[in-house]
Order: C-alpha cells, then sequence, then structure tokens
C-alpha cells in the first residue's frame, strides 16, 4: 500500500473511531509517542504527548459533548501526511447552534499516527435566520 493510501486509510479510521466516542481505536491508530496540538491557542500547556494522555482527552471530550460527530468534507494524502476537512455542529440551547469547521493535518510513521494539527474555524447562528 502506498504511503498515500496508508496515511488516509489510518485518518479515516480516526474519523470512524471519533465519531463512535472509540478512545480505544483512537489509541490504536496513534502511536505511542504521538504529539496532539488542539485548536485551542497553541501553548506548551495544551500539547498532548502520547497515545494514552490523547486518549484521555478524547474521553474526557466525549463526555463533555455527547453528541460529537463530525462530517468529512474530504481527505487527501500528501505523501506521509493526510489532510482532514472536516464540519461539526452542536446545539447549543433551543435557539442557536453552532457550526464549527476544521481542518487537522496528520503525519503518518511507521503504520500510526504520529501528529496531528488541529485548526478550526467556528461561527454562531441562530435557528431562527436559517429557517
Amino acid at each position: 500500500m502506498s504511503r498515500i493510501e496508508e496515511a488516509i486509510r489510518l485518518v479515516l479510521q480516526f474519523a470512524e473511531a471519533l465519531n463512535s466516542h472509540d478512545v480505544g481505536k483512537i489509541r490504536e491508530v496513534m502511536g505511542d509517542d504521538c504529539r496532539y496540538e488542539p485548536s485551542d491557542p497553541v501553548s506548551e500547556d495544551n500539547i498532548l504527548i502520547g497515545s494514552n494522555v490523547i486518549a484521555d482527552f478524547w474521553t474526557h471530550r466525549f463526555q463533555e459533548y455527547p453528541n460529537f460527530r463530525i462530517k468529512i468534507e474530504e481527505v487527501f494524502g500528501l505523501g506521509k501526511r493526510c489532510v482532514l476537512l472536516w464540519r461539526r455542529e452542536d446545539s447549543n440551547n433551543a435557539s442557536d447552534f453552532q457550526v464549527l469547521r476544521g481542518a487537522d493535518i496528520f503525519h503518518v510513521r511507521d503504520g500510526l499516527i504520529c501528529e496531528q494539527l488541529s485548526y478550526i474555524k467556528g461561527t454562531y447562528q441562530s435557528r431562527e435566520l436559517t429557517q
């Protein structure tokens, strides 16, 4: 399997694990020394290193957002890199919802994800305006 196909396959498995809240599968596709930079402002305090640390992050995130799901808009590979463009909608209350769009850049090494850089764009819209 080419490196591009391998990277895309791993990223799609990761996205499937996110959508099913399968933390065990998330851990399986990541290297033990994986580095994850969440979309929050980057600082030394919020860069996560290690598949167990990252799995703990997702465990807490799924508890905080029980309806967490992403819709893949596009995925493409560039050698050992893969880019995932996604969209997520969250209801905040009866009258508002949040549409999030983002891109994650992955680096694959030895058949596992070894780095994930997450970028996000968020917009808030009223349901009344979209009906």
